[in-house]
């Protein structure tokens, strides 16, 4: 693929002093589709996707081919137990019952 004297560019990825070495990568500076997307959208965007997994806590939504994002599912307030007021006693049944005895 490559011939001596070639002019390239290339990002380093990591450099062993010890070992007087740098490591290299062209494939690095080739966009990816996940580069385009990051690209196009900002955080606060409005996306759409189709959920591939879920669970009760994430679920996985696939936002493009090969862009998949976890999203954590809030959680919800459970629905309010409908509660009855609370009937008060009725003391005046309840006094004349004690009386009369």
């Amino acid at each position: 693929m490559l011939r001596a004297g070639q002019v390239v560019k290339a990002q380093v990825l990591g450099i062993a002093l010890e070992k007087r070495q740098i490591k290299l990568s062209m494939k690095q500076l080739i966009p990816t589709s996940i580069d385009e997307y990051i690209a196009e959208h900002k955080v606060g965007d409005t996306v759409s996707g189709r959920v591939v997994d879920g669970s009760t806590t994430s679920a996985t939504v696939e936002l493009g081919e090969g862009i998949r994002a976890t999203c954590r599912v809030a959680k919800s307030a459970a629905p309010a137990a409908e509660t009855k007021p609370e009937a008060k006693a009725d003391l005046s049944s309840l006094s004349s019952m004690l009386q009369s005895r």
